[in-house]
């Protein structure tokens, strides 16, 4: 497989994504880093898929079908995916389709959405080399059954909420989240607020399962950034430590860097 391959597969890891979260070079003003895989034209970018949906790394599933599944792991998807044909992935990659809202609710049928079959899933970790047991969200998702009171817990703006694979992982986040770095305010976590729940087995991703994997959810207290009080050399060396360790967490995989064709 070439990186380009890779870019694709990279790109519904966490979550099915929609044909439009992709701008083609050809259909784009300004080249995103994130949407538009290197200079890739729009002809190119539907045989390459093809090809990943042909040979079993990728599956389609319309809006309509996603939204009615009651979760959107890999098994409920299968349920309601398909391989979609070449004239089909180039008609939801053309933006020129969804631009008039009245064209577009009459084209809906035409929107798609792609995820990674756990053979997809399997060939992206050969690339990438995931390191499970960094990875975190700040979110919980739908196949997370959580209690009322955690959930209670969690709601914003002056709670938050971790699912990690690691407890060690999440205890950590919370001791530092002071120490990061947010614009307007610092996030203090409140003593004594957190709640936690274990999975087993756990779902980091729709795709893929843990043996296990926990949810935390925790009270903070917001201080405004003007308020606070100059800080010692300590504790600005204490904050570099701090974000050293977050983002050497945060980058939990090897990422793709695509080159020129």
């Amino acid at each position: 497989m070439s990186e380009f391959d890779f870019w694709f597969l990279e790109l519904v890891v966490q979550s099915p994504v929609s044909f439009l979260t992709i701008i083609p070079y050809d259909q784009c003003i300004v080249p995103d880093d994130y949407q538009t895989p290197s200079n890739l034209t729009t002809n190119q970018i539907v045989d390459i898929l093809f090809r990943l949906f042909q040979d079993g790394y990728l599956l389609a599933i319309t809006p309509a079908d996603l939204d009615s599944l009651d979760t959107h792991l890999i098994n409920d998807l299968l349920t309601k995916a398909f391989i979609p044909s070449h004239e089909q992935i180039k008609t939801a990659l053309d933006r020129e389709n969804f631009r008039d809202y009245e064209l577009y609710k009459k084209l809906c049928s035409s929107d798609l959405y792609f995820f990674l079959t756990e053979k997809g899933g399997k060939q992206w970790e050969s690339w990438a080399k995931p390191k499970w047991n960094q990875f975190f969200r700040r979110c919980i998702l739908d196949w997370e059954s959580v209690s009322e009171n955690l959930w209670n817990n969690s709601i914003p703006p002056h709670r938050s909420i971790i699912s990690c694979s690691s407890q060690e992982i999440g205890e950590k986040i919370i001791a530092i989240e002071h120490l990061l770095d947010y614009p307007q305010s610092v996030r203090y976590y409140i003593e004594n607020s957190a709640i936690w729940k274990k999975f087993t087995p756990w779902h980091p991703t729709y795709w893929k399962t843990l043996p296990c994997g926990y949810v935390v959810s925790y009270q903070i207290e917001r201080v405004e950034v003007n308020n606070c009080i100059d800080e010692s050399q300590e504790l600005t060396e204490e904050k570099i430590q701090a974000r050293e360790w977050y983002q050497k967490i945060v980058n939990w995989y090897t990422r793709i860097r695509l080159s020129q064709l």
